[in-house]
């Protein structure tokens, strides 16, 4: 252990190593081995099956465990870790159960992987949470409208606007952009904490915004921007005939509701971009504040091509959008404010991790 530690030493890995000696470990009992594998820093003349041991106490203890080697008496703590590194000259044995080989047995290839690897995981992590949340919200909005028997409350079209702007595009960035960093694996403890407030508000909200919005506009169609080409385009879709002022009115209010709906649910989509990459700490409630503004800016990227798309008729109607009042929309805003307000204090209070555990 001693001439261990002097390469150690050397390596810069500092003067404060502990250090136990294969002999040591045999005389420990299993709560002491564990003890000694947590603190420790260095161990020397140790078997092949302690080598196995200490990865298994450490991950055992909540640590992911990386092995380097190079003979066959390496293979069994490789095969264990959750890493294994061989060296290119090591045994044909050590190399075919490693993850990675060393090609000239350099480790200069280790630390790019490593901050490659963290930037992965970051990465994965912001758009497992996007789309956790998008999936959630889309499915209990459904299930709400079934149970309380109203009209379904997306089309296909409506639905591919909301995914295209809120996941589909911003994700591919937020991959591109994910930075080294502290990561760790995903737990699906943490995921559903971020991913569940906001899908639940957005059904609240947005239920109630689908409902006033179709009421509304069957007892007063006049009142909203549907024009008779509007309606003559929309007769592809729902295959009623003009003339027939009840189907028309029931028809049109589904598509200004949809409309009114689909376009809070982007807005808050579009928000979720932000919590999930905070650059300021009025979003860092339940992600780490970050220094890079370039997500903060793809939200609002996407925010103005929801509005462009809007603005053309020929991607509105393919989406199957109708332009509201103006008042709707300073009304819809109101609530995507309230949405934002509701979910910085649901987040901040940690209300989901007295139900919802690490796993």
């Amino acid at each position: 252990p001693d001439t261990v530690a002097a390469l150690a030493k050397q390596a810069g890995l500092g003067e404060d190593m502990k250090l136990v000696s294969g002999t040591e470990l045999a005389t420990m009992d299993d709560a002491a081995f564990d003890k000694a594998a947590e603190a420790s820093t260095v161990f020397g003349r140790i078997t092949p099956e302690q080598k196995e041991r200490l990865v298994d106490s450490l991950k055992r203890q909540g640590h992911y465990v990386a092995m380097i080697g190079d003979g066959v008496n390496d293979v069994l703590s490789l095969k264990k870790a959750d890493l294994g590194v061989a060296m290119e000259s090591g045994s044909a044995a050590a190399r075919g159960v490693a993850e990675i080989v060393l090609l000239k047995d350099t480790f200069g290839a280790l630390v790019p992987a490593f901050f490659a690897g963290q930037s992965i995981v970051n990465g994965m992590r912001s758009i497992i949470n996007l789309f956790l949340s998008r999936t959630l919200t889309v499915a209990l909005i459904m299930v709400t409208s079934f149970i309380l028997n109203i009209a379904a409350p997306f089309l296909p079209n409506n639905n591919a606007l909301y995914a295209s702007l809120t996941v589909g595009t911003p994700t591919v960035f937020l991959a591109l952009w994910a930075r080294p960093g502290k990561s760790g694996q995903p737990k699906l403890g943490e995921i559903l904490r971020f991913a569940i407030p906001p899908a639940v508000l957005n059904v609240a909200i947005g239920t109630l915004i689908f409902a006033i919005a179709y009421f509304a506009t069957v007892n007063n169609l006049a009142t909203y921007n549907v024009t008779a080409e509007q309606m003559e385009t929309m007769q592809e879709f729902v295959g009623f005939e003009l003339g027939d002022v009840d189907t028309a009115k029931t028809q049109v209010a589904g598509y200004v509701a949809r409309s009114a709906l689909t376009t809070f649910v982007v807005l808050t989509g579009i928000l979720l971009i932000v919590f999930s990459n905070p650059k300021w700490s009025f979003f860092a409630v339940a992600s780490e504040l970050t220094d890079d503004i370039k997500p903060t800016l793809l939200a609002g990227a996407m925010a103005i091509g929801f509005v462009i798309i809007m603005s053309l008729e020929f991607t509105r109607n393919f989406f199957e959008m109708v332009v509201l009042r103006p008042i709707d929309y300073v009304l819809i805003v109101i609530a995507v404010i309230v949405w934002t307000f509701l979910l910085r204090y649901v987040q901040k209070i940690k209300l989901l991790d007295r139900i919802i555990s690490d796993a």
